[in-house]
């Protein structure tokens, strides 16, 4: 995800950067819409892999928020087990 927002910085820099060196309206056109293109397709990179990998945290979190409710279950039951035992 951070990839894809430095490829929108470095594609709005270049944007701008036409802006500033180049004179011609038309050349300054073309770069601008480059930049923004380059700016564009990266932000769009960056959420294309940003969105799947936010779901599959959620979802392993999830699933081993489950696993580590059970361990502790039978880790209660198991010490009360153990007490019981023990007390006899």
């Amino acid at each position: 995800m951070l990839l894809g927002l430095l490829g929108t910085i470095l594609g709005l820099i270049d944007a701008f950067t036409a802006l500033a060196e180049i004179s011609d309206p038309a050349q300054q056109g073309k770069m601008l819409t480059k930049g923004i293109s380059v700016a564009m397709n990266t932000t769009a990179f960056g959420l294309m892999v940003a969105i799947p990998a936010l779901l599959s945290h959620v979802w392993l979190s999830g699933i081993t928020k489950k696993i580590l409710d059970e361990i502790e279950h039978y880790s209660v039951k198991l010490e009360n087990l153990l007490v019981t035992r023990l007390q006899k």
